[in-house]
């Protein structure tokens, strides 16, 4: 296995032993983390941020993230 896959199913391992221990803390952390990312591209409207996790029955995680946004940043 080489690294890159390695350490893509450790993060997976580690990631789902979190969610499983603390659902709640692990959604918090990745709203805020989501939330900094897209604010660098976004003005977001406070507290419309929605993420949501879920493990489908193909194997792969499904993910849903929504929010509102007032403008985009435009980079030079």
């Amino acid at each position: 296995m080489n690294l890159a896959k390695h350490e893509s199913e450790r993060l997976r391992q580690i990631l789902v032993k979190d969610k499983l221990k603390n659902p709640e803390r692990f959604s918090e952390i990745l709203k805020k983390e989501t939330q900094h990312f897209l604010a660098n591209y976004f003005e977001i409207e406070p507290d419309s941020l929605s993420v949501q996790v879920s493990f489908g029955n193909d194997g792969y995680y499904d993910l849903c993230i929504a929010t509102k946004a007032k403008r985009i940043f435009i980079c030079e």
